[in-house]
């Protein structure tokens, strides 16, 4: 096919409003591969979310599983009876370990790293330093440390006063700003902790423990904030069910606003005035207790509101999460069994709306060379490309993934993957790539008219 044919612009793409963030493995789920994931959807993830936990003193620490599957126990009732979180662990001291790679594929689909660590904080400045020297290979990392700081399950809360967390934390900011500027620390809090004022009363600033003894260094120290609201829960999972127990709280997506509104309000005022940008960590509404109709409506609902908002204050907002073995998922099941829910088409719907804006160039596009680049989801550049009638096929010959747009339609195709197309107008962008273990955002494409003229064929 002659390349001529061909009409090239430049490109960029960016997202306009409210980062959107998905989990992808916890507690509660499995991981699944990002680039599986990311093909449920028709729209990029800004973000994926991983939560991991690294004790290595303690004597049962299992550098390979979960400390609940590693050392079962029957006689546990609540999903943190362990000796440390049960969440997955970090394992960088294993060569090509699962973190390492489920970080380079969390980069790999566009998407920017946030990680929720829970840390022995008994680690020495150079263990911590090593980790944070590991994760600058990544870009930008959103680092939540020790989240929730202001509840009462976690190990780092039952091992530690609040004070105490606010001096690790504080601690782990200086060294990660040090050593690994590019990582952004997080302070969280839970909005969760204020289901008993849902109804009669305001956010109490003694349950954010915000007073200037405890946790306000760290506030007034992080690059940005972190709220856990839920529309609805069941924190009893898996050990009780909302029919037998009375371990969940329900409450409607105006109640959850309102929560989250005067939490952060709260953490304004007790940082002297002085706002920062905040992330909703984790947010859904919980099918165990509510159903997946009603689970997949609260979903619909907080993703419209926010859409349909100018909140320049609210950087991004999670979904808690991709896989579940409960009710918190838009895929339900554990070790690949997995069934798709109600939530799945309300969410794949939700990223099809906030889709990155496309903005094409005037002019085509009259050099041999292009350079594609991907800074992070608010700073994409790719082409447009205007191809003949008779091109019904794309096939990626790079040698790396790509999106292929097509009607604001947004398709991830691995290396070597072929896919349909119906018109004569895509757009082609891609995301960073590991080139011998260093993260490049811009890709150069040499002859890129003949280069694209080969992957698109007439069937």
């Amino acid at each position: 096919m002659n390349s001529g044919e061909f009409q090239i612009r430049s490109c960029t793409a960016r997202r306009a409003k409210t980062k959107l963030i998905i989990s992808n493995g916890s507690e509660r789920g499995d991981y699944v591969d990002c680039m599986t994931m990311q093909r449920s959807f028709a729209s990029p993830h800004d973000g994926v979310q991983l939560m991991k936990t690294y004790y290595p003193s303690d004597p049962r620490w299992n550098s390979a599983m979960k400390i609940s599957r590693a050392h079962p126990n029957p006689a546990s009732t609540y999903a943190w009876d362990h000796d440390y979180d049960d969440y997955w662990p970090l394992d960088f001291e294993v060569h090509d370990g699962a973190c390492e790679r489920q970080l380079r594929q969390i980069k790999s689909i566009g998407a920017d790293v946030h990680l929720t660590l829970t840390l022995d904080m008994s680690l020495t400045d150079e263990e911590l330093t090593a980790i944070f020297t590991r994760l600058g290979n990544y870009g930008t990392v959103y680092l939540r440390i020790n989240h929730e700081a202001n509840g009462r399950w976690f190990r780092h809360h039952k091992l530690h006063s609040r004070k105490e967390l606010s001096d690790f934390f504080v601690r782990c900011h200086e060294l990660a700003r040090r050593h690994a500027p590019n990582i952004r620390t997080v302070f969280s809090l839970s909005a969760d902790i204020f289901v008993g004022d849902q109804t009669h009363s305001v956010v109490r600033q003694e349950q954010a423990h915000l007073q200037s003894s405890e946790l306000r260094e760290a506030l007034a120290l992080a690059d940005y904030w972190s709220l856990d609201k839920y529309v609805s829960l069941n924190w009893g999972w898996p050990h009780t069910h909302p029919t037998a127990s009375s371990n969940y709280f329900n409450g409607s997506v105006e109640t959850w606003w309102r929560l989250v509104e005067e939490t952060y309000l709260l953490m304004i005022y007790a940082n002297g005035g002085v706002m920062k940008p905040l992330f909703l960590h984790e947010f859904n509404s919980d099918s165990d207790v509510v159903g997946e109709s009603r689970q997949a409506a609260a979903i619909t609902e907080v993703y419209r509101r926010l859409q349909q908002s100018d909140l320049p204050w609210l950087e991004g907002i999670c979904f808690y999460q991709y896989c579940d073995e409960g009710g918190l998922g838009l895929l339900r099941g554990r070790d690949g069994g997995y069934t798709a829910t109600e939530s799945m088409s309300a969410y794949g719907e939700v990223l099809r709306q906030a889709a990155p804006q496309l903005c094409p160039a005037d002019s085509a596009w009259e050099h041999t060379h292009f350079s594609f680049g991907w800074q992070s989801s608010t700073a994409i550049k790719g082409v447009a490309l205007r191809v003949p009638q008779t091109v019904r096929r794309f096939t990626n010959r790079f040698e790396m993934p790509v999106y292929l747009v097509e009607q604001n339609r947004w398709t991830l195709l691995d290396a070597q993957e072929a896919t349909s197309i119906e018109g004569s107008s895509v757009q082609l962008f891609i995301p960073p790539t590991m080139a011998r273990d260093r993260l490049r955002y811009v890709t150069t494409v040499h002859n890129v008219e003949a280069r694209l003229a080969d992957m698109f064929s007439a069937g």
